[in-house]
């Protein structure tokens, strides 16, 4: 961070980081150039935020863009990733086929609703998993409406992370 983010107050912070989570989770093709991709990696690497697929190989069965028309040929060895990842505490995924694929490998039983999380236990840490609609431009939803199922599960993630900051002063 820059010298004048490292003098900015709580309050500002938060302030600034609420409203890139409101560009973030609002940005579709009419307004995309309000969150840039440079802007975006910056702010998901500042937050301690990840993106990664739940699967590293696929097979499309028909020229769609549905989860249904998906074959999940190679499932990504998200457990792998969270045993290099120990400050990992949550995970998102954004529609059926990921949530699925994700439920399967760590025995996740009962599937959050759409905006909602369910705790589970991996190698003794207890983590949330979030399930948000999907982020497909094919997903038949408003990008506004998207935008208030993400947008609590983000300013509470910044929330937790600056809780934590203080706890560790």
């Amino acid at each position: 961070p820059s010298q004048s983010d490292e003098r900015r107050s709580a309050a500002d912070y938060y302030k600034l980081n609420t409203q890139a989570v409101d560009d973030l989770v609002t940005a579709d093709v009419s307004n995309s150039p309000k969150v840039r991709e440079a802007e975006l990696r910056r702010f998901l690497t500042a937050q301690g935020i990840g993106l990664y697929d739940t699967a590293t190989a696929v097979r499309r069965l028909k020229n769609t863009a549905s989860d249904k028309d998906l074959e999940v040929v190679e499932p990504t060895d998200v457990a792998a990733m969270l045993r290099q990842l120990p400050q990992c505490t949550a995970i998102v995924t954004t529609g059926q086929k990921a949530t699925d694929t994700l439920c399967q490998q760590f025995n996740i039983a009962a599937q959050p609703a759409v905006g909602s999380h369910v705790e589970f236990t991996f190698e003794g840490r207890t983590l949330r998993l979030y399930r948000m609609p999907s982020s497909s431009r094919a997903y038949p939803m408003a990008v506004e409406r998207k935008a208030d199922y993400y947008r609590p599960m983000l300013v509470a993630a910044l929330k937790k992370k600056e809780k934590s900051k203080k706890v560790k002063r």
